[in-house]
């Protein structure tokens, strides 16, 4: 009478450590991951910041001619950022992808998408047509729950066209951010 009824304490218990051990597992699994792609980050950041604080080589013809003659992008910069967690814009969100030098998208927790955009365009005639071309764009990309998904824009100028700045005082989706660059000197060994 007792004994089937110990078999199936032990057969519930075992099940319950199996369960266990296989949660155990697989959290392991996934805080590895999530710590090897942090780690990648990291490293990927280290690189970038390295090449840019490493000696300046002896200038070349071929060096200056791939040089980029416009120097660093305010994409450059977004993007730099939401990758290191820094949130430039007051919204926690992730780097989730970029246009060249013209927009970065990021995502929230709600997987919301902002699309950040640090410059026009040349093929677009004006800025709010760049936008809502880049909205059409993003929301074909969204397939997870894309009715639910929101589509936020981030302007960044200092310089804002009378034009946006009425679009953005009718769309609580669009923001203008300015931005303000720091220079500091630069240290020799």
């Amino acid at each position: 009478m007792y004994l089937p009824m110990l078999i199936g304490i032990f057969l519930i218990a075992g099940i319950a450590a199996g369960y266990s051990v296989y949660d155990g597992r697989k959290q392991k699994k996934l805080r590895l991951e999530k710590e090897a792609e942090n780690q990648r980050i990291v490293e990927e950041t280290l690189k970038a910041y390295q090449a840019e604080s490493a000696p300046a080589p002896i200038d070349t013809a071929q060096d200056t001619a791939n040089e980029d003659p416009r120097g660093i992008h305010i994409a450059d910069l977004a993007e730099y950022s939401l990758r290191q967690n820094m949130n430039p814009f007051f919204q926690i969100m992730k780097y989730a992808g970029r246009n060249g030098d013209y927009n970065v998208a990021a995502v929230d927790s709600n997987d919301n998408i902002y699309i950040i955009e640090t410059e026009q365009d040349p093929q677009y005639e004006d800025e709010l047509t760049q936008i809502k071309a880049d909205i059409a764009h993003y929301r074909t990309r969204m397939q997870k729950k894309a009715d639910k998904r929101k589509a936020y824009v981030f302007n960044v100028t200092n310089h804002p066209s009378e034009q946006l700045r009425e679009e953005v005082e009718d769309n609580p989706d669009m923001r203008i951010f300015n931005y303000r660059i720091k220079f500091r000197p630069y240290k020799f060994n």
